[in-house]
């Protein structure tokens, strides 16, 4: 190390020095750090320290960094997570963070870009992409991060999701230069996954030729790279002729990856096409990149193929689509009002609702129908064109079970058929005895083949229709008949609580937690104890990890559980029941709550990526092994949990799950609220 390392060292280790011995310091290392440069070693702890000091002003801090922060080696990918530490401002997931002044991080930014070329491993930044990609959307770091973000960019980062956000953040008027900035990572993803929605997002940015031409051209400080290329080739690196050609092989690939490249054959074939026409969804798949939405949604709604709707189910549910829908039945409803004829619009309103409310289900998508006058007019026609559960209903669907030709499917089409009807019934307060019945025999069916048929998604989807219809009969109807009927069976619970669908533990799970159902079986008290035999299995097998302390759980002996996980040729041999159980590993959610992790570690840009399974000791490991580099503001597993149970509870396919858990367990009801 030379005399410049040294004076760096001293003012890193004296925290209560002089002005005048800074100063005297700092003189010493302009005038040697031109000779020797900055040991690689040493970064780490200048860049931290100038970042933190207070005995430097700002502007000194910025021309060390351009007048002595020369490597005269490789810089370590060590020093790209020192920065990356420093950079961004303060959030609600980083209350504790120290900001580092904006002008320096600019500037720390800016000597990445220069020091790219030399580095011991370019791909750290494929590593780190997505937390550049967050730090990106900083007005004031995204001129430099967008050269960074263009360099590293590989085939498998290009995402329809980044596309998007790069788009949302160009649309932006409040940012100095971000259509500059968003075209020229967008041309990188085109010239690496030509498609037309990028294109298209190219198109719709429309960036002034002038402003990505300069955002292209004026990258380097030439004084600065002049200096390092000699300090570089005198320290035995490569020559400033290598380091010359390095830097215009990055200028090259600015220069030539533009619109201007895709050959004129490929722009024909990516004409567009309306998705109304498209007819199968054989064709959909081989043209879904090229699909429009039309102007006129009367095009889109009159055509009967149900391949377009395919195409909406995959479209943001922030897609301006949604309000025109909105907007379209707004003003069909209007129409509807003038002729005081409801009746003749039916079916051209009918389509477009159930669209926007199934494929979109966003409670502001249809806020104004709920005011409307007419909706009883259209439950009416809803009930017409499903029919009402006539008297030989039973009769029909019985003789549907019993045939020699017996269908799952067909079965239960025809169950969720009848449930359906008595939802709508149910809105209109009009519900008989006949349809107890009805329900009883839907759910003895249930119950005869929840064992049989595991997996059966005709089976799952009844299922989930037949609780959300038991739930809403219970807050009507306070009938002792109605809770002896619609109780489900203790078998069939059992088998839902172990499946291994999430919709299926969802449902049972909203069955357990609904308060109209559970106050009407608590009267009861076998059936009160069953219940609450179910609920402790259930939270045990969720979240405690306490498998009945030696009692059967699900009916199933704790010591068979055990015996099966210590057989031979297991993937877990000698495994503990906390690896095997809980939110985190159950076959149902093992993979949403990866997802959630995944989401976390994004959310708290994190530097490394868990990848073992989740329990309190690998956590522990972790954490130990990556300080402050995972998840630095969760301090615990239990925290951990919370914060991936809180994850779940807003998606709707595992929000009862959670919702069961809030209800039932106390000592995470006020980590969860709050």
């Amino acid at each position: 190390m030379g005399i410049a390392d040294d004076c760096f060292r001293v003012l890193i280790d004296n925290k209560s020095l002089r002005t005048d011995q800074i100063h005297e310091l700092l003189t010493k290392i302009k005038t040697h750090v031109i000779k020797e440069g900055i040991s690689t070693l040493n970064l780490d702890a200048i860049i931290g320290f100038l970042c933190e000091t207070l005995s430097i002003s700002i502007s000194t801090k910025i021309l060390l960094i351009k007048d002595a922060l020369l490597p005269n080696g490789k810089v370590p990918r060590s020093t790209i997570y020192a920065i990356l530490r420093r950079l961004g401002v303060r959030s609600l997931s980083t209350p504790n963070k120290s900001e580092t002044p904006r002008a320096l991080q600019t500037e720390l930014c800016q000597w990445l870009v220069h020091v790219y070329i030399y580095m011991q491993d370019v791909t750290v930044f494929e590593d780190t992409y997505s937390h550049w990609l967050q730090l990106w959307q900083l007005d004031y770091l995204q001129q430099w991060i967008t050269y960074l973000l263009f360099w590293s960019t590989t085939k498998p980062l290009v995402k329809p999701w980044r596309m998007q956000l790069i788009t949302k953040i160009a649309d932006n008027t409040g940012y100095s230069n971000a259509k500059a900035c968003a075209t020229l990572l967008l041309e990188k993803f085109h010239c690496l996954v030509p498609n037309r929605q990028i294109n298209d997002a190219i198109e719709h940015l429309n960036c002034n030729k002038r402003r990505l031409n300069t955002l292209k051209r004026q990258v380097w400080d030439l004084e600065f790279m002049s200096k390092w290329a000699s300090i570089v080739e005198h320290s035995h690196g490569v020559s400033q002729s290598t380091l010359q050609n390095l830097v215009q092989e990055l200028d090259n690939q600015l220069a030539n990856c533009s619109q201007q490249d895709i050959p004129s054959i490929k722009r024909k074939s990516l004409t567009k096409i309306a998705v109304h026409n498209i007819g199968t969804l054989e064709r959909l798949a081989a043209s879904f990149e090229l699909l429009t939405l039309p102007n006129d949604l009367e095009e889109l709604f009159r055509n009967s193929d149900e391949s377009s709707l395919v195409f909406l189910a995959t479209l943001d549910p922030h897609h301006k689509f949604w309000s025109r829908v909105s907007e379209w039945t707004r003003l069909k409803f209007y129409t509807a009002s003038i002729h005081a004829n409801m009746v003749s619009y039916r079916q051209s309103i009918i389509r477009p609702l159930l669209v926007a409310e199934l494929l979109n289900p966003q409670p502001s998508t249809l806020q104004h129908i709920s005011n409307i006058s007419w909706i009883d007019d259209l439950r009416e026609f809803m009930l017409h064109k499903t029919g009402t559960p006539e008297l030989d209903s039973l009769e029909k669907l019985k003789g549907l079970r019993l045939a020699p030709n017996f269908e799952t499917g067909h079965f239960y089409n025809r169950c969720r058929t009848l449930l359906y009807r008595i939802h709508v019934l149910n809105k209109r307060r009009q519900i008989n005895p006949e349809i107890f019945r009805l329900l009883k025999f839907i759910i003895s069916c249930i119950a005869e083949h929840s064992s049989k048929h595991i997996g059966n998604r005709h089976l799952t989807t009844t299922s989930r229709l037949l609780v959300i219809v038991l739930c809403e009969l219970a807050c009507y109807d306070n009938d002792k008949r109605f809770f002896e009927i619609c109780l489900l069976p203790q078998a069939a619970l059992d088998s839902m609580m172990i499946s291994s669908d999430p919709v299926v533990l969802n449902t049972v799970c909203s069955y357990l937690s609904s308060k109209s159902v559970m106050k009407g079986l608590c009267d009861e008290k076998s059936i009160a104890e069953a219940r609450n035999k179910s609920i402790l299995d259930l939270i045990n097998y969720l979240w405690r990890n306490k498998l009945g302390h030696g009692l059967p759980t699900f009916k199933i002996p704790e010591d068979f559980i055990r015996r099966i996980l210590e057989v031979p040729g297991s993937d877990l041999p000698n495994a503990e029941l906390e690896l095997m159980f809980g939110i985190l590993n159950i076959p149902a959610l093992a993979f949403p709550a990866r997802v959630a992790l995944e989401g976390l570690e994004d959310a708290l840009t994190s530097r490394v990526h868990f990848n073992q399974r989740l329990s309190e000791k690998s956590y522990s490991d972790f954490t130990q092994a990556h300080p402050g580099d995972w998840l630095d503001t969760i301090s615990s597993f239990h925290e951990l949990k919370l914060a991936i149970l809180g994850k779940l509870r807003h998606h709707d396919a595992y929000g009862g799950i959670a919702k069961f858990l809030y209800i039932y367990l106390h000592d995470i009801t006020d980590s969860g609220s709050s």
